[in-house]
């Protein structure tokens, strides 16, 4: 994986477990953004979902 940040190097042996684990923080962040956007207060979406 690459992006103009830099790489990531995944072994096969743990690719389902790296992707997995990414789409739940993608959903995560999500819906963290639209919590915010229909007002939600940041530090509440943070103690809520306990991300940004």
């Amino acid at each position: 994986m690459a992006d103009r940040d830099g790489v990531v190097v995944i072994t096969r042996a743990i690719v389902e477990e790296v992707v997995l684990k990414t789409e739940e923080v993608l959903r995560t962040e999500s819906l963290v953004r639209k919590v915010i956007m229909e007002g939600v207060a940041l530090q509440e979406a943070y103690l809520k979902y306990g991300k940004f």
